[in-house]
C-alpha cells in the first residue's frame, strides 16, 4: 500500500474503534505512527483525545491495562499532568476493532489529550532540568503506589526494549553532551 492507502485503512479502523466509546467525535486526524498508529480526535465540547491503534506484538493486554491503572493513579493521587485512559462502554480500557484490509482485529486504547509542546527538538538545559524534576515527582509518587491485581511484572532490563541499535549512549553522542 501507499502511505495514503495505509492511512485510509487505519482511519476506517479508528472509526470502528471509536464506536465503542460514549463519546461524540467532531474531528479525527492522523497524528503519528512512530510505533503505534495515533489519531487525535476532538469532541464538540472542546475536549481532545488520542486513539492509539496498538502495534501487534509491542505490548500485551496486561501491559496496556497496567498503563491505564498507573495513569489513573497519577490522576487521582497527584497534580502531575498526565493523560487519562478512557474506558469503553463495556468498562474496558482496551477495545478490539476490525476493518477491511486487516486480517484480524486490532487492539486500541483511548487517552485524554494533555496540551503542551513536544520538546524533542528543544532539549536544552532548562528543559532537561524541568524533565528531571518531573521524573523525580513520578518516582516519588511511585513509592506509595500500590499496583492492582494483575499489574504487569515486566521490567525494563535494558535501555532499548525492542533490540533497536543504541544511538544515544554511543561515545560520539555522549561526548556532545555537557
Amino acid at each position: 500500500l501507499t502511505r495514503l492507502g495505509k492511512l485510509r485503512r487505519f482511519y476506517r479502523l479508528a472509526q470502528q474503534a471509536l464506536r465503542q466509546y460514549d463519546l461524540e467525535v467532531s474531528s479525527l486526524r492522523f497524528l503519528a505512527d512512530p510505533t503505534n498508529m495515533l489519531f487525535r480526535l476532538g469532541s464538540p465540547n472542546g475536549a481532545a483525545y488520542v486513539l492509539r491503534i496498538c502495534a501487534p506484538g509491542w505490548r500485551t493486554d496486561e501491559d496496556l491495562n497496567a498503563e491505564a491503572a498507573w495513569l489513573e493513579a497519577i490522576a487521582h493521587g497527584s497534580d502531575i499532568p498526565a493523560p487519562r485512559a478512557v474506558r469503553a462502554r463495556d468498562g474496558e480500557y482496551i477495545v478490539r476493532a476490525g476493518a477491511p484490509g486487516f486480517a484480524r482485529e486490532q487492539r486500541c486504547t483511548l487517552m485524554s489529550w494533555v496540551p503542551g509542546v513536544v520538546l524533542g527538538k528543544r532539549l536544552n538545559e532548562p528543559n532537561l532540568f524541568k524533565m528531571g524534576r518531573l521524573f523525580a515527582r513520578l518516582h516519588a509518587f511511585s513509592l506509595d503506589f500500590v499496583p492492582p491485581a494483575g499489574f504487569t511484572q515486566r521490567k525494563m532490563e535494558r535501555v532499548l526494549a525492542r533490540g533497536e541499535p543504541d544511538v544515544l549512549f554511543t561515545p560520539d553522542c555522549l561526548s556532545s553532551l555537557p
